[in-house]
C-alpha cells in the first residue's frame, strides 16, 4: 500500500551532505574514494526519489540501504566523521517524516 504523502528534505541538510560528499570524493585517501563515490551515487538516487515524489516505501528502502552501506563501511578521519554526521542528520530527518506518516510499527516491521 503506497502513501500519497510527500516526503521532503531540508535544503540545508541536503546541501551539507552534498558538500561533505564532494569534499570527500575530492580529497579522501585513495583507498576510500570508491566508497564515497558509492555514497554519492546513492545520494543522487535519493535526491531524485524526493524530487519526483516517489512513494514513501521506495524512499524508506533507499534510506535503509544507505544506512546499511554506512554500517558495513569504514571511512576515516575528519572527512569520514563529517560525511557520517551529515548523512545521519539527513536520514534521520527523512525517517522522522516516514514514522509520522506511516507509524513506528510500519517503520520497524517493513524493513525490506
Amino acid at each position: 500500500m503506497s502513501s500519497s504523502h510527500k516526503i521532503t528534505a531540508s535544503s540545508r541538510l541536503i546541501e551539507n551532505y552534498r558538500a561533505d560528499l564532494e569534499s570527500a570524493v575530492a580529497s579522501a585517501p585513495e583507498s576510500e574514494r570508491s566508497l564515497y563515490k558509492i555514497f554519492a551515487a546513492a545520494f543522487c538516487e535519493l535526491e531524485e526519489l524526493l524530487k519526483v515524489g516517489e512513494p514513501i516505501e521506495k524512499i524508506a528502502k533507499n534510506i535503509r540501504s544507505q544506512r546499511h552501506a554506512f554500517g558495513w563501511s569504514y571511512v576515516s578521519g575528519d572527512l569520514g566523521d563529517r560525511v557520517s554526521t551529515s548523512s545521519h542528520e539527513l536520514f534521520r530527518h527523512i525517517d522522522e517524516q516516514i514514522i509520522r506518516i506511516k507509524g513506528t510499527e510500519w517503520y520497524h516491521t517493513n524493513e525490506n
